[in-house]
């Protein structure tokens, strides 16, 4: 009996992989998706930063997501926000790309974040956020 026990543990213990990497800048935005999206957690997605081909400034991997130091840090809040949230979406959810545009307020904005070009820095994500991260969770 004890010896069931024991190994009903160990296979409980082997099913919950530990927490993937994710460097200590790109946390918080890690804890913002997990608090927005709880059905798809990002926990086990490693997130690093490394070397990208230009113009690619994020790429979701075998391994996990990469990300561009130099493009990081000249973001602002939303726009690492918005990267971030891109890969995971490609990662986490298995989104592809989406081109294509809608009109929303009269205004001609990409109908996806998962748009193959990154565009926190604009107008259109800030003032399209809810939006966007609804958009998410289709």
């Amino acid at each position: 009996m004890l010896t069931r026990i024991a190994l009903i543990l160990i296979v409980i213990q082997c099913a919950c992989a530990p927490a993937a990497y994710v460097d200590s800048a790109v946390t918080l935005y890690v804890q913002r998706w997990n608090r927005l999206y709880p059905n798809d957690q990002a926990d086990y997605v490693e997130i690093i930063f490394g070397a990208l081909e230009r113009p690619n400034v994020g790429w979701c991997g075998p391994s996990g997501v990469t990300l561009d130091r130099s493009f990081w840090e000249k973001s602002s809040d939303l726009g690492r926000e918005a990267l971030v949230f891109h890969e995971l979406g490609h990662c986490v959810l298995g989104l592809g790309h989406d081109i294509k545009d809608i009109v929303v307020n009269g205004q001609m904005i990409h109908r996806s974040l998962m748009y193959p070009s990154t565009f926190g820095e604009t107008w259109m994500y800030v003032a399209n956020r809810d939006y966007y991260l609804n958009q998410l969770r289709r």
